[in-house]
């Protein structure tokens, strides 16, 4: 984001620096939401092929926040800090109503299967490009 700033803006002052504010808060509160989201998702699916629907959600985020021009990868990285360290969030409400029992197992297996798809990739571009 700050280096869209230092490529689009030629006047360096108040405004664009009011606007790299502005879009940095609305992506963090458009993360959030989002997060919970997901979070909120990821416990009501009772199916036991959850965890590509999420990573598809994630593409499909990623793909409108590029179409609409937004820092998409925020948002995505928001995604992951948020359900890393959701289960330290001292909130009641949020404990209530997003935290379940199998938490812990699932973002377990979410992190292994995140793993070998990153080795998968890295293989098959190891031997494309190799």
């Amino acid at each position: 984001m700050v280096f869209s700033l230092v490529v689009s803006n030629t006047p360096y002052g108040p405004v664009a620096f009011g606007s790299l504010v502005i879009d940095l808060v609305g992506l963090g509160v458009l993360s959030a939401v989002f997060s919970m989201a997901l979070l909120g998702l990821l416990g009501r699916i009772t199916h036991h092929v959850k965890f590509f629907l999420l990573l598809a959600i994630l593409v499909l985020v990623y793909a409108v926040g590029k179409t609409f021009h937004l820092s998409s990868l925020v948002v995505v990285l928001g995604f992951g800090v948020f359900l890393a360290n959701a289960a330290y969030l001292p909130v009641a409400w949020f404990r209530k109503h997003f935290l379940y029992s199998g938490f812990k197992g699932d973002l377990d297996q979410m992190h292994q299967l995140s793993r070998e798809s990153a080795f998968l990739l890295r293989a098959f571009f190891f031997v494309l490009f190799g």
